[in-house]
């Protein structure tokens, strides 16, 4: 069997890094990498939904089951792996990276609740304060957990 790389390691032991963890910037990276996938995510779930006022298309405009269920992956995924991206961009050094796959995974479990909360009260104006919990579980949450990810979960190079 052929071994590619280096061995995969859910721990590594900052003490043998040349620095410190850079959390600030690793969070701010994966801040920005979450907001592009959040505009990105915006322009494919207009294509189901009604962004201004949060309701998925009726009638004739509405997607097909499939359209509407891929849009939804999508809608989640692409924030996710953005902030995943930024935060192991940002936290790469040359001993070591963040885990692509488990940062994705870690912030899922945040974003796809906080999206939900987010459109509660769908078609209403203004938002609630729950929208708005929903909200910074989206754009705040997410990221610190990509970035928690990020740091615990490497990979040697």
């Amino acid at each position: 069997m052929v071994r590619r790389g280096a061995p995969r390691t859910p721990y590594v032991s900052w003490s043998a890094e040349t620095g410190e963890y850079p959390w600030v910037g690793v969070y701010a990276s994966a801040f920005v990498g979450n907001a592009v996938g959040l505009v990105a995510a915006s322009a494919v779930a207009s294509q189901c939904m009604d962004l201004g006022t949060r309701r998925f298309y009726r009638g004739q405009n509405a997607c097909g089951a499939g359209l509407l269920l891929t849009t939804g992956v999508v809608m989640a995924v692409l924030p996710s792996f953005g902030g995943a991206l930024g935060g192991r961009v940002a936290g790469s050094t040359p001993r070591s990276r963040g885990s692509l796959g488990r940062s994705v995974l870690y912030s899922l479990p945040v974003f796809v609740p906080g999206f939900a909360i987010a459109t509660i009260h769908a078609g209403s104006n203004g938002l609630s304060g729950i929208e708005l919990l929903g909200l910074a579980m989206v754009v705040l949450g997410a990221p610190a957990l990509n970035t928690f990810a990020d740091s615990a979960f490497r990979e040697l190079r």
